[in-house]
């Protein structure tokens, strides 16, 4: 997996998508909220 690099972008937008796509792919890893 290579996971997006969050950028430290000031856009709320691309802040989101990126933080949406890190728990999409946690959740596939089946990871507990400990290890989130």
């Amino acid at each position: 997996m290579n996971p997006p690099t969050f950028e430290g972008q000031y856009e709320p937008m691309e802040a989101s998508e990126w933080l949406f796509c890190m728990e999409d792919m946690l959740e596939d890893l089946e990871c507990t909220p400990t290890e989130k």
